[in-house]
Protein backbone atom coordinates (compact mmCIF):
# COMPACT_ATOMS: atom_id res chain seq x y z
CA UNK A 1 0.00 0.00 0.00
CA UNK A 2 1.36 3.44 -0.91
CA UNK A 3 2.00 5.23 2.36
CA UNK A 4 1.53 8.76 0.92
CA UNK A 5 -2.08 7.82 0.09
CA UNK A 6 -2.66 6.67 3.64
CA UNK A 7 -1.19 9.91 4.98
CA UNK A 8 -3.44 11.98 2.70
CA UNK A 9 -6.45 9.88 3.65
CA UNK A 10 -5.81 10.21 7.38
CA UNK A 11 -5.32 13.96 6.99
CA UNK A 12 -8.59 14.16 5.05
CA UNK A 13 -10.39 12.28 7.82
CA UNK A 14 -8.93 14.74 10.34
CA UNK A 15 -10.29 17.71 8.36
CA UNK A 16 -14.05 18.10 8.99
CA UNK A 17 -14.65 19.95 5.71
CA UNK A 18 -12.89 17.30 3.65
CA UNK A 19 -14.49 14.45 5.56
CA UNK A 20 -17.89 15.99 5.01
CA UNK A 21 -17.45 16.61 1.31
CA UNK A 22 -15.71 13.33 0.50
CA UNK A 23 -18.00 10.56 1.75
CA UNK A 24 -18.03 9.16 -1.79
CA UNK A 25 -14.26 9.66 -2.00
CA UNK A 26 -13.84 7.72 1.23
CA UNK A 27 -15.72 4.85 -0.41
CA UNK A 28 -13.26 5.11 -3.31
CA UNK A 29 -10.32 5.10 -0.87
CA UNK A 30 -11.62 1.91 0.76
CA UNK A 31 -11.91 0.40 -2.72
CA UNK A 32 -8.27 1.28 -3.43
CA UNK A 33 -6.82 0.18 -0.10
Amino acid sequence: MPLPWIKMWVEALDDPKLTRMSLAERGAWWGLL
